[in-house]
């Protein structure tokens, strides 16, 4: 691997992190209860990466 260099320890935590905070931030926004006639506290199982959306069932 030229021209590379070796991520740092720091820097590898530091991408995890913020990875999760990213995931974190998508499943509040996006992954609320808000499907059917009664929204609830609970969030979604799943979420389509390119709709944000509940799929809906079936999908296993």
């Amino acid at each position: 691997m030229f021209g590379r260099r070796k991520k740092t320890v720091a820097q590898m935590d530091k991408a995890r992190m913020d990875a999760a905070v990213k995931f974190g931030g998508t499943v509040l926004k996006y992954g609320r209860d808000t499907y059917g006639e009664t929204h609830t506290p609970l969030f979604t199982d799943l979420l389509d990466v390119d709709s944000m959306k509940n799929p809906g069932k079936n999908v296993y």
